[in-house]
């Protein structure tokens, strides 16, 4: 059979090698009968005909997901700063309630679970988020404090009644975070004629709420900071592949990397890194304003390719707008230091003539009770001449 099977590959053009090759293949083997186990241990043969069972491992799809206990986060592609011609900082919001980020919130599987992990297993470092430049560690439990709601709970004795109270941290939710912030930077490298963005820092996002009782949401605030290249090893080891929305072989770091999340820009910061103020006002508001930076990155990849050298600054749509804000905003800078010097200098002018006040008042008291001195001696002169002639008339 082989040899028959030799000569007809070889006959087709095939080499020896790999028509042997091909003999090797495992194929299907007929099943004629079937053996079942009776219930006294015995054995009993049925035909079934021509059942086919396959000796190759079977997979579901094309792919096989791989073990990611082992995994780690590819590296990104060095860059020398000295090609560098485009740097913005942004910040930017993940919202978990848009629904085209509800991959970040599976229950069991969520992004906030991941972390949550991490930091416990000391696997992440959370850090101040009174400052998102990674300077403050903080311990795993004061980082999961951020999120834990003290409440008192009574103390009862055993006949029922309460004799104490105390104060007990609730289990914490994943679920209740719904927004994530994170910090990147955008910057064009002219070796390799790419714009490129590399997110530097995640935080989980708390509402800040008026009060205990009303629990109004004004707004939300940085639990803590994660440095993403210490949280991408975390990231690495997730498998989100679901072929049913079009994900395969996929991992949470893809997600971050390929930028496949929807976000809203809150933030920006200036080449000289001196940040501009969040955002504030309206929703309505906010959206326009991310819109507008949103609209210039766009205006900036549009020339990109149409520069060999690099996109100038003044090519870009909006740039003399830009120009008048930063000449606006010199011109108060500038106005705001002469006001402050002239505070200064009337605060000393002031205290000049309340010291010269104070040594005028010093003297004048200085000169006022030497005045008094010498009319009480003159007084107590005059009184005694008149006494010894008192006495000279009487003798």
């Amino acid at each position: 059979m082989k040899n028959w099977m030799m000569v007809v590959a070889m006959a087709f053009g095939i080499t020896p090698i790999m028509a042997q090759s091909i003999d090797t293949i495992p194929d299907s083997t007929v099943i004629n009968q079937t053996v079942i186990q009776m219930r006294d241990d015995s054995t009993m043969q049925v035909p079934q005909g021509e059942v086919l069972s396959d000796t190759i491992p079977t997979t579901d799809g094309f792919y096989q997901v791989n073990n990611l206990e082992d995994a780690v986060p590819f590296a990104y592609p060095e860059v020398n700063l000295k090609n560098i011609r485009f740097y913005k900082r942004v910040w930017r919001d993940i919202d978990l309630k848009d629904e085209r980020n509800f991959i970040y919130a599976v229950p069991g599987n969520s992004l906030m679970e991941v972390i949550m992990k991490g930091i416990e297993t000391g696997k992440l470092t959370p850090y101040n988020p009174e400052d998102d430049s990674f300077k403050g560690k903080l311990s795993a439990s004061e980082g999961m404090a951020r999120f834990a709601d003290s409440v008192l709970v009574p103390i009862f004795d055993d006949e029922g009644n309460q004799i104490d109270s105390r104060m007990t941290l609730n289990e914490f939710n994943p679920e209740r975070v719904t927004k994530f912030r994170i910090k990147e930077d955008i910057f064009f490298d002219k070796q390799r004629g790419r714009l490129e963005t590399r997110i530097i820092g995640v935080a989980p996002l708390m509402d800040i709420t008026t009060s205990s009782e009303l629990a109004t949401s004004v707004g939300s605030t940085p639990a803590f900071w994660l440095y993403f290249p210490q949280l991408r090893y975390s990231l690495v080891k997730v498998d989100i592949s679901d072929p049913d929305r079009g994900l395969y072989d996929m991992t949470m770091d893809d997600l971050f990397v390929q930028r496949k999340f929807a976000s809203k820009i809150v933030r920006e910061s200036s080449p000289g890194m001196l940040q501009q103020a969040t955002f504030a006002g309206t929703d309505s508001l906010q959206t326009d304003n991310s819109q507008v930076l949103e609209d210039k990155l766009d205006a900036y990849k549009k020339k990109l390719w149409t520069t060999p050298k690099g996109v100038k600054a003044e090519n870009l749509e909006g740039h003399e707008q830009d120009l008048k804000i930063e000449e606006e905003q010199k011109r108060q800078k500038e106005l705001m230091e002469q006001q402050h010097q002239q505070r200064q200098n009337q605060q000393q002018q002031q205290s000049e003539q309340q010291l010269e006040e104070l040594l005028k008042q010093s003297e004048q008291s200085n000169q006022e009770t030497e005045s008094g001195t010498e009319e009480g001696s003159t007084e107590e002169g005059s009184s005694t001449e008149e006494g010894s002639y008192n006495e000279e008339s009487q003798f």
